[in-house]
């Protein structure tokens, strides 16, 4: 899929797959990558003017954020 949005330039698809791969991440219990796929999502975003796409990845990173520390509490 990330490869298909890249050859036809559909950054909105690119970034949501990103997202997708940060909830399935934490599904694994894989904060790191989830935190890692958030931020590339949010940055391409970002670069390519996608605002509400970028705010929406930021609110998920900040709530993941907000859960781990609840966790380490």
């Amino acid at each position: 899929m990330l490869a298909i949005a890249e050859k036809s330039h559909s950054y909105k698809v690119f970034c949501e797959t990103f997202l997708l791969q940060a909830k399935l991440a934490l599904l694994n219990l894989d904060v790191k990558a989830a935190r890692r796929f958030l931020t590339q999502a949010q940055k391409i975003a970002e670069s390519y003017g996608i605002k509400r796409l970028a705010i929406k990845i930021s609110n998920e990173h900040d709530e993941l954020l907000k859960q781990l520390n609840l966790w380490k509490s």
